[in-house]
């Protein structure tokens, strides 16, 4: 077994009770309907499968795909249990979705599998009751990853070719949790173990330093797929992450460089590190989770804004005179993070009072946009 391999599945193994146990009471838990092992691609049964979780009763569902990490070798949708409750107590239909492993699969057949997952939940919207202009992506470390390159198939065609397989669903908004963007910085940094060479080699086939002449190098970084046509975001990571650090500062520049409407929270604390969020205890955790809700929440509402209000245009970057313009600040966009934070907090003391979930609001806006060339 490789090192990287052990690595990942220590972490999942050591943490399996922590991460799957959200805070949820067991009357709202015994009432999510989970269905195990949905097949969505015949060719690869073992890997191409994707578990449900629900309330029934709902009309109407907005729709997660969530995506497990794992360092793109290691990870099963059965890890995610937790979070996928979490979600589907708030209504929502929840796709937890296994795919391909590198090394046995190199990039991109995991994201192609991805794909026709998505596919399969488009096929299943009639008889699920699934409303797909409410549906949004979520997942963690190489899941985000996985969940960035996704939008990426759906707003470039030339990613689609690449894949040679099309998004049938329009990804409508997204939550990120301490993913990896910029694959080429990551080959670039030093590691323990060089785990990040071995994580690259099992993804690519090739050592770090011939990564200028991987034929798939542009097709690995969503830092580079960000455009006006990006969904809606919230991003959560930690500055002192001892795996992805420094990546989801670079997506928010980007992020802001296109107007994208994003929101954010990042931890300072490195025992809030990697993934902090799927523990579910301590300040971080919970703060970042109700921000999550609180994102979530709007979002199915139609609440949120499509695009960042304030975008920067090339003439007036051309004229910057060499300072630092932000196109989509969150200090002109948002609430000072203090303010949030502290309403955060408030609203997870609300919540402690009260085993059941707040109810979700019907759509009041439906959003259209067209794919980008």
């Amino acid at each position: 077994m490789s090192v990287e391999l052990d690595v990942f599945k220590m972490i999942d193994v050591v943490a399996d009770k922590v991460q799957n146990s959200p805070p949820l009471s067991k009357e709202v838990e015994g009432l999510i309907e989970v269905h195990k092992n949905i097949v969505y691609d015949e060719a690869d049964p073992e890997f191409c499968s994707f578990d449900t979780y629900h309330i029934p009763g709902k009309e109407k569902y907005p729709v997660l795909f969530y995506i497990h990490g794992g360092g793109f070798v290691a990870g099963d949708k059965s890890y995610r249990r937790g979070v996928s409750k979490w979600y589907a107590a708030k209504g929502i239909y929840v796709f937890n979705v296994n795919y391909g492993l590198c090394p046995k699969y190199r990039y991109p057949e995991p994201l192609a599998h991805l794909v026709k997952a998505m596919n399969k939940v488009g096929e299943m919207a009639g008889e699920l009751n699934l409303d797909t202009d409410k549906f949004f992506v979520s997942g963690d470390s190489a899941g985000a990853y996985y969940a960035s390159m996704l939008i990426a198939a759906c707003n470039y065609k030339r990613v689609r070719q690449k894949l040679g397989v099309a998004p049938s669903i329009m990804i409508r908004a997204a939550v990120l949790d301490c993913g990896l963007y910029d694959i080429a910085k990551t080959v670039s940094d030093r590691m323990m173990l060089d785990l990040n060479g071995r994580v690259f080699r099992s993804f690519t086939g090739m050592e770090n330093n011939d990564f200028e002449a991987y034929a798939h190098k542009e097709l690995c970084k969503p830092i580079k797929y960000v455009n006006r046509n990006y969904p809606p975001v919230f991003i959560v990571y930690s500055k002192k992450d001892v795996l992805c650090g420094g990546q989801a500062e670079r997506l928010i520049e980007a992020f802001e460089k296109h107007g994208v409407y994003y929101e954010s929270y990042s931890s300072d604390l490195f025992v809030s590190n990697h993934c902090f969020p799927l523990m579910w205890k301590g300040k971080d955790a919970e703060t970042a989770n109700a921000m999550t809700s609180d994102f979530v929440e709007r979002f199915i509402a139609g609440k949120l804004p499509r695009h960042a209000k304030k975008v920067v245009s090339k003439e007036d970057e051309a004229l910057a005179d060499g300072s630092a313009t932000l196109t989509a600040s969150a200090a002109k966009n948002k609430p000072e993070k203090k303010l949030l934070i502290t309403k955060m907090r408030e609203r997870i003391a609300a919540k402690k009072k009260s085993t059941a979930e707040k109810p979700v609001a019907k759509s009041q806006t439906e959003l259209k946009e067209k794919p980008a060339e």
